[in-house]
């Protein structure tokens, strides 16, 4: 259930004069803050929006603002490349695909990959001068990425 619990503590008028100890830092980032409220990162939750709280991301987070490699090529940065090569193998193995032959990349969520599925059916279907002759039919209950993703691949 929701519940509001010490979130009137967090509410500051006025900035503070001087800083505060770490550890009162801390307790409000960690103890206060994330109090009350829905979890939704807990199993069952299935709004659109995932939940944070998940161990992985965080660190993969902290992994990736650390080593600070771009990994959309195997030159700059070879072993990440790599891990990625070896998470889209494994996944194509658990969904029944061909891991020699599938292919694809790991996306920051949902509305990149709805972008990146708009624009590699653009190339397969148009080239650069059928854009405008270009059809796209969704119905009313298509995610909001797509009309956006639509538009930035520059199909009416």
């Amino acid at each position: 259930p929701f519940l509001y619990l010490p979130i009137h503590r967090l509410r500051e008028d006025t900035p503070p004069e001087k800083g505060i100890p770490l550890e009162e830092v801390l307790d409000v980032a960690c103890n206060i803050a994330p109090s009350g409220g829905i979890h939704s990162a807990r199993a069952g939750f299935c709004a659109f929006i995932n939940g944070g709280g998940i161990l992985h991301t965080p660190v993969a987070d902290l992994v990736s603002g650390t080593v600070n490699k771009f990994t959309g090529v195997f030159a700059d940065s070879p072993g990440l490349v790599q891990l990625e090569s070896n998470v889209i193998s494994w996944l194509a193995r658990i969904v029944g695909y061909d891991p020699k032959t599938a292919f694809g990349n790991l996306t920051s969520g949902g509305s990149m990959a709805n972008f990146i599925g708009i624009l590699v059916a653009r190339r397969h279907h148009l080239t650069e001068y059928e854009l405008t002759r270009g059809v796209v039919m969704v119905t009313s209950e298509s995610h909001s990425s797509i009309a956006k993703g639509l538009m930035m691949a520059g199909l009416p």
